[in-house]
C-alpha cells in the first residue's frame, strides 16, 4: 500500500475518533442534564433547569438547554395534548442573590433605632422615618412570606404586559427609587412594557434634574409631570392614558415588590379580561422599615357606612382548600391593582372630581361588579407598602377624606336613579397636565388613541366613553329598571 493511501487512512480514522469522541461527550452531557431533570421533577427544589413536562398517551420528561446554557428562570409544563403551556415564572437567581444579602434593613428586618433617629424631622416631610429609608439598600431583599404553595404554582406562559404607573408628590428619594428598584429586580423583564413616574407638581429639589438624571440609566422609566396641583386621581389619569402596555399596573410611591409579584396578577387578567386583580399589602414600618404581613393577611374588603375601608374575614363557605388560590372581594383597598387597559377605560376610568385616596376604591369596585367584571386578590402576588404615620403634604382645596367618599357614594345612589351615563367624564382639568407631559414627544390626542383611551372634547369639557354603569341579569340581579344592559 502506498504511503499516500497509509496517510489517508490514518486521517480517515483520526477525524472518525474525533467525531466519535465528541458524540461520546455530548451524550455524557445530555445524560447528566436528564438526570438533573429527573431529581427536579421527582423532588421539586428551586434550579436552573427548564422542565418541560408533556403530559398525554405517554409521559416524557425533556430538558431543554439554549445555547446559552440552562435558563435561569423555572420550569416549563405543556397540560395536555394542545393545552395552554405553563411557566414557572421564578427568578432562582435573582432569590439566590436576595438571600445572600446582609446590612441594613435585609431580609425586610426591622432598623434598630436610637433616640436620636426619632426626631421629628425624619417624619415631618414625609410621614415615615426618612432618616431610616436613607439608610437601606435601594435593592434592599425582602422575606419571601407566600404560602408555600405559591412556590411551586405555574402561570400561564403567554402574559400580556403592563405599564407600571406610580404617581407621586413630594415623595422621599429614597423611598420612590426602592419602589423603582423593587419592582425591576422581582419582575420578569418581557413583562414590563414601562414604568411610568407622574409628578404631580412637586416642589423638592431631588425630584427635578436629579431624579431625571438618575432615570436615564434605567430606559424602561420615564417621567411625566403635572403643570399644576391635580391631585391622586387625575395624575393616575395622566399615566393611565399615556399608557403603552396591555395592562394598567398602579403602585403608590412607597412600596416593594415582593418575590414574583407580577405573573400572578396577570394570568387572572390573561384568563378574564375583565378581572381587576390586586396584590396583599404587606406592611413596612414606618418608623424602622420592618417587613411583614397584615393581621389576619388574606382578608376581603369592606367598608362601613361612614365610607371607611375595612378588611373582613373571609367566610367560612367562600373559603377554599387552597388558601393560596384567588378570593373574590367586594372592593379594594385601592392604591395597589392592575386591570386590563381597555377595560378601564370601558369602565370610564376614575371620576375626575374626587381629589384624594380614600374614595376612588369604591367607584372602581362598584363600577366592575355592576358591569358583568369580577374583582380578585391573589395571595401568591404580595407588595410591602409604608403606611404613613401621617399625610405630611396639603391636598388640592383643602379636600378631606370624608367629602371624596361621601362623594363617591353619592355618585353610586344618582346611577341607580337616573339612566347611567359615563362616570368620571370630567376631564377639562387634566388636559392641560396631558398635553404638557414633558417626558412625551406625540399630542395628547395621538398618544391616547395609540393608548387605547377615549378622546377628549375640549369644547363639551367631558370624557367620551361608553356608558360604565351598565348591569346585566347575570351580574345584579337587582338590577333598576332605568339601567341599561352592558355591551359585553
Amino acid at each position: 500500500m502506498s504511503e499516500q493511501a497509509l496517510h489517508n487512512i490514518h486521517d480517515i480514522n483520526k477525524s472518525t475518533f474525533g467525531r466519535s469522541s465528541r458524540i461520546t461527550e455530548l451524550l455524557h452531557k445530555c445524560l447528566s442534564v436528564a438526570v438533573v431533570c429527573l431529581q427536579r421533577d421527582l423532588f421539586p427544589r428551586p434550579g436552573d433547569f427548564t422542565l418541560l413536562r408533556i403530559f398525554g398517551v405517554s409521559t416524557m420528561v425533556v430538558c431543554v438547554v439554549s445555547p446559552q446554557g440552562v435558563n435561569r428562570m423555572g420550569r416549563d409544563s405543556l397540560v395536555g395534548l394542545g393545552g395552554p403551556r405553563r411557566k414557572d415564572w421564578h427568578d432562582y437567581e435573582a432569590i439566590r442573590r436576595d438571600a445572600t444579602r446582609s446590612g441594613n434593613g435585609e431580609q425586610g428586618k426591622a432598623f434598630p433605632l436610637t433616640d436620636a433617629d426619632r426626631v421629628d424631622q425624619a417624619y415631618r416631610e414625609n410621614g415615615f422615618n426618612i432618616f431610616v429609608s436613607d439608610r437601606i439598600s435601594l435593592n434592599r431583599s425582602v422575606p419571601d412570606i407566600r404560602h408555600p404553595n405559591c412556590k411551586q404554582k405555574l402561570y400561564a406562559e403567554r402574559l400580556p404586559n403592563t405599564s407600571i404607573i406610580i404617581p407621586f408628590h413630594n415623595e422621599g428619594w429614597s423611598s420612590l427609587l426602592r419602589t423603582v428598584h423593587s419592582v425591576l429586580n422581582r419582575s420578569p423583564p418581557q413583562l414590563i412594557a414601562e414604568i411610568i413616574l407622574v409628578d404631580d407638581f412637586s416642589d423638592k429639589d431631588h425630584l427635578k434634574g436629579a431624579l431625571e438624571e438618575y432615570m436615564v440609566r434605567l430606559p424602561k422609566v420615564r417621567i411625566l409631570r403635572t403643570k399644576k396641583r391635580e391631585g391622586l386621581i387625575r395624575t393616575r389619569l395622566l399615566g393611565a392614558a399615556a399608557a403603552k402596555g396591555e395592562v394598567i399596573t398602579f403602585l403608590d410611591s412607597h412600596c416593594e415588590a415582593n418575590i414574583n409579584w407580577l405573573p400572578p396578577l396577570l394570568d387572572r387578567i390573561a384568563l378574564n379580561r375583565k378581572t381587576i386583580v390586586c396584590p396583599m399589602i404587606d406592611v413596612i414600618d414606618h418608623d424602622n422599615f420592618g417587613y411583614e404581613t397584615q393581621a389576619g393577611d388574606a382578608m376581603r374588603g369592606a367598608f362601613d357606612w361612614e365610607m371607611y375601608y375595612k378588611r373582613i374575614p373571609i367566610p367560612a363557605e367562600l373559603q377554599k382548600n387552597d388558601p393560596s388560590e384567588p378570593f373574590e372581594s367586594p372592593v379594594m383597598a385601592g392604591g395597589l391593582f392592575a386591570v386590563d387597559r381597555k377595560w378601564f377605560w370601558e369602565l370610564g376610568g376614575y371620576d375626575t372630581g374626587l381629589e384624594i385616596w380614600g374614595g376612588e376604591q369604591y367607584e372602581i369596585s362598584f363600577k366592575v361588579w355592576m358591569c358583568g367584571g369580577r374583582m380578585e386578590d391573589i395571595p401568591c402576588s404580595r407588595v410591602g407598602h409604608i403606611y404613613r404615620k401621617y399625610v405630611p403634604y396639603k391636598v388640592p382645596g383643602g379636600v378631606s377624606l370624608a367629602r371624596v367618599s361621601v362623594a363617591s357614594s353619592l355618585s353610586l345612589q344618582k346611577s341607580r336613579s337616573k339612566p347611567p351615563a359615563c362616570t368620571g367624564v370630567s376631564a377639562a382639568h387634566n388636559i392641560a397636565a396631558l398635553n404638557g407631559s414633558e417626558s412625551s414627544g406625540v399630542t395628547v390626542d395621538q398618544e391616547l388613541a395609540e393608548a387605547g383611551a377615549p378622546s377628549f372634547d375640549t369644547e363639551a369639557e367631558e370624557l367620551r366613553c361608553a356608558d360604565s354603569l351598565c348591569m346585566t341579569a347575570e351580574s345584579n340581579l337587582l338590577a333598576p329598571d332605568v339601567a341599561r344592559p352592558c355591551d359585553l
